[in-house]
């Protein structure tokens, strides 16, 4: 009787070495779900600022309707002294621009709202790389016995 296991295990660290971006399908759009500070994105939690324009009053709510239309989101948190750290969902840096971005494509996320790689994607990326390795060590026979 064989006893030798039938898999093996390898351990693999991987590096990104340009960038990835794996969507989920989802765009925020700008004066709506971010605005731009600087070189900062600033996403919005829409019921935690909701809850605080909310929070202002009748006349809060009439201007931050006006802001939305108008796209000037910032111009309101501004003058209403919204407290934007306790209605942001997250934020990142942007490399450089002269203009921000109109809309930015959303990365998938884990149900603690981190970007994420799923295991999915990842999967292509280790069969290429098992089978470089075998045919690194097997030679060409190993390639041609799989066909």
């Amino acid at each position: 009787m064989n006893t030798d296991s039938i898999r093996q295990t390898y351990e693999y660290t991987v590096q990104a070495l340009t960038p990835v971006h794996i969507g989920c399908g989802k765009s925020y759009v700008q004066h709506f779900d971010f605005i731009q500070d600087g070189q900062k994105v600033r996403v919005f939690d829409h019921n935690r600022l909701s809850a605080q324009v909310e929070g202002l009053g009748e006349q809060a709510i009439s201007a931050f309707t006006v802001a939305l239309e108008s796209e000037d989101v910032a111009g309101f948190i501004r003058e209403y002294k919204v407290s934007l750290d306790d209605a942001l969902r997250h934020s990142f840096s942007l490399p450089n621009r002269t203009h921000p971005p109109r809309d930015i494509r959303q990365y998938i996320r884990d149900g603690m709202g981190r970007p994420i790689i799923p295991g999915s994607s990842l999967k292509g990326l280790f069969r290429s790389a098992i089978l470089s390795r075998l045919v690194n060590e097997q030679g060409q026979d190993l390639v041609d016995r799989c066909s």
